[in-house]
């Protein structure tokens, strides 16, 4: 997580970064630090499709399952609109398991 800051630092708005912090800070348990990081990530770059689908789990993780719902449907519908086939399919996946969890 050490060198992900260090990159965050020479570019505070890079999506992969904060995308990669977020995973980290998810794997941690940190889910709170995590949303965070996906937020940010989804400013920087709204093409981060992957990043709904974690702050989704986060949010679930953290007992907010309406919200997680919300956030992979909004993934999901924005993955469609970009023609990203696989991440429409694995958000809808979601939404599904979420909605029945």
């Amino acid at each position: 997580m050490v060198q992900l800051n260090r990159l965050l630092e020479r570019d505070p708005r890079d999506a992969f970064v904060l995308y990669g912090l977020g995973q980290e800070h998810a794997k941690a348990g940190n889910h709170a630090e995590a949303i965070a990081m996906f937020d940010r990530a989804l400013e920087a770059d709204a093409g981060t499709f992957y990043a709904y689908f974690f702050k989704a789990r986060c949010l679930s993780a953290l007992g907010r399952r309406e919200e997680a719902v919300a956030v992979a449907e909004a993934g999901q519908a924005a993955a469609a609109r970009a023609g990203d086939a696989k991440a429409t399919s694995e958000l809808g996946s979601l939404v599904m398991e979420l909605e029945h969890a």
